[in-house]
């Protein structure tokens, strides 16, 4: 009877975890991918997927998210430019899915040993210095496609299985000494507010060393993106620009795209944060390097452009030596940045037709100095 209650014991453990990350799977990686509200589609001629969503180094993320969750590196749906482009023809025709494969029998769910004879740590479960496993991440492996040649056919997403480990420890569960555990959570956008707040406390303490401050920033900032609150992100954001670290340039290229939107009062800053971005724009390179660096120069072109339109307003209410003085100010700044955009575009073999109608715009009809 005592083997039977413990089977029984272990079996309902088992359902309760992986229904748990099963709920929280689906939570992360949402089915709809593309801005048209398509679970598919194609940007700048690479597929965009529920499947496809990886980072540089092959890590999946979730489908909606826009940075790489460990180093800020661009995802393929980040740019708030891109625009689904239409499929070709050959590619209209009717994807066959394959049925699911079949979910593992309870009989093959067994927990593992988390430690061997010899005291080494299981692969699925890390635990801390005091030996209290913390929560286990699984990422479901990328489904292959079918073979066939008219269309690609995506297989379904198998619901991952998620093995049964401890829970941790209260200390852990409302504070912040476990990076890792703090890490899993940002992932999923589901810090607590306890964690939070004791995140904050420690961001904020005098006698926390700088390295810690910048890495918890991090977890702060993964949080909020993954929650989707972007007006805690902007908070977030500008202060650990501010007080933390400068040099990521994908940080700084989200940051002044969602400033772009906010009005022309933020137009000084996005050019700030572009021109912070463009001083680091070495850390990137190949296409990821062409992409982000067209879009900081169009960023702070059309910052500009805003002041110029705005200082050009000012002057038909009150004509003034100041305003006077701001337009041509504000003018010569996007003559100069359009210039700037126009020449990488030619550099980099990308369409220059809004940078020059931008540039002999803001010169007044001066050809000469925008060929």
């Amino acid at each position: 009877m005592k083997k039977v209650f413990v089977v029984l014991g272990l079996t309902a453990l088992v359902g309760s975890v992986a229904w748990a990350a099963s709920s929280q799977y689906s939570a992360s990686f949402s089915s709809i991918v593309c801005s048209d509200g398509w679970a598919g589609c194609i940007i700048d001629g690479d597929e965009i997927h529920v499947g496809a969503v990886t980072d540089s180094k092959g890590v999946f993320h979730p489908a909606n998210a826009r940075v790489s969750f460990f180093d800020f590196g661009t995802l393929p749906g980040f740019s708030p430019f891109a625009l689904p482009e239409e499929y070709p023809e050959r590619q209209r025709t009717v994807a066959v899915v394959e049925e699911p494969a079949q979910e593992p029998s309870q009989e093959t769910i067994k927990p593992k040993n988390t430690t061997s004879n010899s005291g080494s740590t299981s692969n699925k479960v890390k635990t801390s210095g005091s030996g209290t496993p913390n929560k286990t991440i699984v990422v479901p492996e990328p489904s292959q496609p079918a073979q066939e040649p008219s269309a690609p056919v995506e297989e379904p997403v198998v619901e991952p299985v998620v093995e049964p480990v401890a829970e941790p420890s209260a200390e852990d569960e409302g504070g912040c000494t476990d990076l890792f555990l703090l890490e899993a959570s940002a992932m999923s956008g589901s810090l607590n507010s306890d964690q939070k707040t004791c995140i904050e406390s420690r961001v904020t303490q005098s006698g926390v060393l700088l390295t810690e401050k910048r890495k918890l920033s991090v977890v702060l900032l993964n949080d909020a993106q993954n929650a989707q609150n972007w007006t805690e992100w902007e908070r977030l954001a500008n202060r650990h620009l501010q007080h933390f670290d400068q040099s990521d340039p994908t940080l700084c290229l989200l940051y002044a795209a969602r400033l772009s939107k906010k009005g022309v009062s933020y137009s000084p800053q996005v050019i700030k944060w572009s021109e912070t971005a463009l001083e680091n724009k070495t850390q990137w390179s190949g296409d990821e390097y062409k992409k982000n660096v067209s879009m900081l120069y169009n960023l702070r072109a059309n910052a500009a452009r805003k002041l110029w339109e705005d200082a050009e307003k000012s002057l038909m209410a009150e004509r003034s030596d100041a305003n006077v003085a701001k337009v041509e100010k504000f003018r010569g700044q996007t003559k100069n940045f359009a210039r700037e955009w126009l020449d990488y575009a030619r550099l980099a073999g990308q369409p220059i037709k809004t940078p020059q109608s931008l540039c002999v715009s803001a010169t007044q009809g001066d050809l000469d100095f925008c060929k």
